[in-house]
């Protein structure tokens, strides 16, 4: 039923006949649409693509090699950094200055075979995945972060598993002694 309500052109490579919505927008036109159809004109990309391709693999294979993936993983971390964390490159650097590059809890100097990770006040910005720049708390191993995670930043959660570990640790020393009773 849409088809009553387009006009008909025909395409100049396929030579069938189609519905206008069948062709791409071309401003200099009379009509203001292309000559060849939708489906010819993406054809014909494909094959231009390829063929382009082909004749430049070298140059692609160059520059593939010139952008080497350390290069790759540092501009997607600086983008991280101002995208994610609202924050540039110097003020990373200068708050791990401050922390003598060490995690800010466990004060160990090893990220644990991963980056830095930039602790934030999650309650201050959680209506989105962008964080304002002042709630940033530290800078912690993947450890520490991993940890802090898992708990939610929730204090209680934390008291528990401190009371926790004591009370194992106490039973630990109670039945040592016992032994040597």
């Amino acid at each position: 039923m849409d088809e009553l309500f387009y006009p008909i052109k025909q395409c100049s490579r396929c030579k069938r006949l189609k519905s206008t919505k069948e062709f791409y927008f071309r401003g200099e036109a009379k009509d203001k649409l292309r000559s060849w159809c939708k489906q010819c004109t993406n054809e014909q990309g494909e094959h231009r693509r390829i063929a382009w391709t082909e004749r430049n693999r070298d140059k692609l294979r160059e520059k593939g090699r010139r952008r080497r993936p350390s290069d790759r993983k540092i501009e997607a971390r600086l983008l991280r950094l101002r995208n994610i964390y609202n924050i540039e490159p110097e003020d990373f650097e200068a708050m791990l200055d401050r922390q003598h590059h060490r995690c800010a809890i466990c004060n160990d100097h090893n990220p644990h075979n991963s980056n830095w990770n930039i602790d934030h006040d999650h309650a201050c910005c959680s209506s989105s995945k962008k964080t304002c720049g002042s709630c940033i708390r530290g800078i912690l191993c993947a450890n520490c972060n991993r940890g802090l995670g898992a708990f939610k930043d929730n204090l209680k959660l934390l008291d528990a598993a401190k009371f926790y570990l004591i009370s194992y640790m106490d039973r630990d020393i109670y039945q040592l002694s016992f032994k040597f009773e």
